[in-house]
């Protein structure tokens, strides 16, 4: 079923909801609780204090804050961090700030004017998980190329079809408390 995106909220058909938290546990993957491990945390707050280090003394304390999932998205054996920068000073009317950090530290992606959740396709670019993002009023389809995601998701082609039912959503992070925030 097609997930519906307004005001930065995700309304969703309940039976979506119930599908989804029986199939794939509530949106965890390899048992990866959504912001439950402290080593994730310091690492992913060390590389959001690089990335984002020239605007450091520009940015609020209280907007300097994240929300995290762990997922797969390489078939590696090893999580990717999915990371929601979603405080007024990195979302607008467009959407928010989003990450994806490897294993290592290091930046693998950032994107611009993302809607959350962000939804795992069944198809793959570059080795890599295709994702669904809702971007520019429309979900969209951002394939790998040359290494990365896309930063801009709202000039991607749009996804035309239904997103299917059990289809991994990561970073549902206006779903309530499943997704504790931390500082950086």
């Amino acid at each position: 079923m097609k997930s519906i995106i307004r005001c930065g909220k995700k309304v969703c058909i309940s039976i979506f909801c119930a599908v989804a938290f029986v199939s794939i546990g509530a949106c965890t993957h390899s048992g990866s609780a959504a912001g439950s491990n402290p080593e994730a945390v310091a690492l992913i707050r060390h590389t959001l204090q690089e990335a984002e280090q020239s605007g450091l003394d520009f940015i609020p304390e209280a907007d300097r804050r994240f929300k995290y999932q762990a997922f797969d998205l390489n078939h590696d054996g090893q999580d990717e961090y999915l990371v929601a920068l979603y405080t007024p000073y990195f979302s607008g009317t467009g959407g928010s700030t989003a990450y994806i950090i490897n294993p290592d530290g290091t930046v693998d992606s950032r994107f611009t004017v993302v809607r959350f959740p962000i939804h795992v396709a069944a198809t793959s670019s570059e080795g890599w998980q295709d994702l669904i993002m809702y971007s520019g009023r429309e979900n969209r389809a951002v394939k790998r190329r040359g290494g990365k995601y896309p930063s801009n998701p709202s000039v991607e082609a749009v996804y035309e079809e239904e997103i299917p039912d059990g289809t991994p959503a990561l970073l549902d992070i206006w779903d309530g408390g499943a997704y504790p925030a931390f500082p950086f």
